[in-house]
C-alpha cells in the first residue's frame, strides 16, 4: 500500500490501538518510513510554512508516486540549498504536479503535523524505531519524594515554577528551532525566533525555559494557531537553562548545574527585551525551600523548583530535578464524557470529562468548565476525547482517584497517544 494511503487509514480511525495496529501492519513500507522520519525527528527542519498552493492534478488516472521527488524536495529544503522565495516557488511548483490528495499529506509532512492522532512514541512503539524521540529534563514532586531531605541538604538551586509552555530552543549559527517538551516545533512564537536569531547570530546554543505570557489563552493561540507564523499576545521566553550544544547533540552530558548557569548569565547579557533569565537561589535546607516557595506564591508563580549541582539529563521524572507546589495539577488523557443531570442548570450540557489519571485509573472531572464551555463541549464531545488536559487537586484519596478535580486548561503542547 502507497505510504499517504496508509496514513489515511491511520487518521481515520479514532481508536488508539487501531491507529497502532495499522502501522503495525505496515513497517516494511519503507516509503512509509520516510516520511514518519521526516515529520517526528525533530533533529529535521524544512523553513518552509508559507506557500500558495496551487491547483492539483485534476486527472486522477494518472497515479503518479511522487515519493522520490518528494524527498528530494526535502532534502534541498533540510540542507537551505533553497531557500527563501525560491525554496517557496520550489514547493508550489512540486504541488501543482499533485493530486490534491497527496497536496494535503506532503503539506503535513513540511509543517511537520500530520494531524493523523498520534505521535513519534506511537510510530516507535509500532515499529519505526529509526526515529529519534525527543526528552526534556522532568520534575518530581518534591513534597512526596521520601529523599528530598537529603538531596536538599546537599544543595539544590531554587527558581520560581512557572506556569507557560515549555519550550527548548536551538540556536545554530542564527537559525533557531523551538522545541515544546515533546519535541514538536513551534512556529508561531515569531517575536522568541527572532529575538534569539537576532541576540546570537553566531554560535550554537541550548536553551531551556518557559514561554509566558499575562494571557495564557492568547499564548495557546498564539502556540496552536492553524495559520503559521502569528503571534497572538505578549509573549516573553523566560530562560532558566543552557545546556552545551556539543553535549546536547551527543546526548552526554557532563557539565554540571552550577557551571551552566554560569553560562546562561554571561550569555544572558545579551538578551534583548523578549528573553529574561531566570534567577537561581542556591539553597541547603528545606525550610528555605518551602519558604521560597510560599514567596513565588503571593508573586504568582506556581511554586518552586529545585535542581541539585548535577549534568543535565533526559527522561522521565526523577528525584534529581524536584517541584513544589501548594495545589497539585496532573496532565490526563480524556476517555469519556458525561452530560449534566436533568433538572438542574447542566441539563443538555456536558457534565464533564472522564480522564485517566497518570496512574492509569479513571476520574470524573465535572468542575472548572464555564456553561458557555460546556455547551460548545457537547456539541461534539467525541472531539475531545484523546486530548490532553491539566487538572488541579487537593490531594488523592486511599484508592489513588484525585479529590476534588479541577480543570484547568487544555494542554495541547503534550502528546495524546
Amino acid at each position: 500500500m502507497l505510504a499517504l494511503n496508509v496514513l489515511s487509514r491511520v487518521a481515520a480511525v479514532s481508536g488508539k490501538n487501531d491507529k497502532l495496529n495499522i502501522l503495525k501492519e505496515n513497517t516494511n513500507n519503507a516509503e512509509l518510513a520516510e516520511l514518519l522520519d521526516a515529520t517526528f525527528n525533530y533533529n529535521r527542519r524544512f523553513w518552509v510554512n508559507k506557500f500558495e498552493m496551487p491547483e492539483p492534478l485534476i486527472n486522477n488516472s494518472i497515479k503518479i508516486n511522487q515519493h522520490i521527488n518528494f524527498m528530494g524536495l526535502l532534502q534541498k529544503l533540510e540542507t537551505r540549498t533553497i531557500t527563501g522565495n525560491t525554496a517557496k516557488i520550489a514547493v508550489e511548483s512540486f504541488m501543482s504536479s499533485c493530486t490534491a490528495f497527496q497536496q494535503e499529506w506532503y503539506a503535513k509532512i513540511l509543517r511537520k503535523d500530520l494531524k493523523a492522532g498520534f505521535s513519534a512514541k506511537t510510530a516507535v512503539k509500532a515499529g519505526f524505531n529509526n526515529i529519534p524521540l525527543f526528552d526534556v529534563m522532568l520534575a518530581k514532586d518534591g513534597k512526596t519524594c521520601k529523599k528530598v531531605k537529603e538531596i536538599v541538604e546537599k544543595g539544590v538551586f531554587v527558581t520560581p515554577k512557572y506556569d507557560g509552555y515549555r519550550c527548548l530552543a536551538i540556536v545554530n549559527n542564527g537559525a533557531v528551532t523551538l522545541l515544546s517538551r515533546n519535541g514538536t516545533v513551534y512556529d508561531n512564537f515569531q517575536i522568541i525566533t527572532e529575538s534569539l536569531s537576532n541576540c546570537f547570530p553566531q554560535g550554537q546554543y541550548i536553551f531551556d525555559g518557559e514561554i509566558m505570557s499575562d494571557d495564557f489563552q492568547s499564548m495557546q493561540k498564539s502556540a496552536f494557531a492553524n495559520k503559521r507564523g502569528t503571534t497572538v499576545g505578549d509573549v516573553k521566553y523566560h530562560v532558566f537553562g543552557y545546556v552545551p550544544y556539543n553535549e546536547w547533540t551527543a546526548k552526554i552530558f557532563k557539565m554540571n548545574t552550577m557551571s551552566r548557569i554560569t553560562e546562561l548569565y554571561k550569555l544572558a547579557k545579551s538578551f534583548d527585551e523578549n528573553l529574561l533569565v531566570v534567577q537561581h537561589t542556591f539553597v541547603n535546607s528545606m525550610d528555605l525551600v518551602l519558604k521560597m516557595e510560599q514567596q513565588y506564591l503571593t508573586q504568582g508563580f506556581e511554586g518552586a523548583m529545585a535542581l541539585p549541582d548535577i549534568p543535565y539529563y533526559l527522561g522521565k521524572k526523577s528525584n534529581k530535578l524536584l517541584k513544589f507546589k501548594t495545589m497539585i495539577s496532573e496532565d490526563c488523557v480524556v476517555v469519556g464524557h458525561f452530560e449534566g443531570k436533568p433538572g438542574t442548570r447542566l441539563e443538555g450540557k456536558l457534565g464533564g470529562f472522564i480522564v485517566k489519571q497518570e496512574n492509569g485509573l479513571e476520574c470524573r472531572c465535572g468542575s472548572g468548565y464555564s456553561d458557555e464551555d460546556r455547551e460548545h463541549y457537547m456539541l461534539a464531545p467525541e472531539k475531545w476525547h484523546n486530548k490532553v488536559m491539566e487538572i488541579k487537586y487537593q490531594e488523592k484519596t486511599t484508592d489513588g482517584i484525585m479529590r476534588f478535580p479541577i480543570f484547568m486548561r487544555w494542554r495541547q503542547d503534550k502528546d495524546t497517544i
